[in-house]
């Protein structure tokens, strides 16, 4: 997995071989995410989370390829730096004040 990380890394960020990552970023999906996809269409899952140790850290998860499209065209992508440093209580927001703003 190591090795793989770092090929990953090194042609996802290679301007010159644009398209040479997407064997690692296949090779990655078939590790990380294909043995949980069945359960992830079965419980309607469309938001992923990782939580990811300093190997992975550095790659972008949303690149991960199946063959067909990339993951985050799928599902959102979120990466978390540590579970630990994460407030993970509930709070209900349904009738709180929300304040919300945009431009374009």
């Amino acid at each position: 997995m190591r090795s793989l990380t770092k090929e990953f890394r090194r042609t996802v960020t290679n301007v010159q071989s644009s398209r040479r990552y997407f064997t690692p970023a296949r090779q990655m999906y078939r590790l990380l995410l294909a043995p949980l996809e069945q359960d992830l269409k079965q419980q309607g899952i469309q938001n992923l989370v990782y939580i990811t140790d300093t190997g992975l850290r550095t790659i972008p998860l949303a690149a991960l390829h199946d063959g067909n499209q990339f993951i985050v065209e799928r599902y959102s992508v979120s990466v978390m730096p540590s579970l630990a440093l994460t407030d993970t209580s509930y709070s209900d927001i349904r009738n709180s004040q929300v304040l919300a703003m945009g431009a374009s």
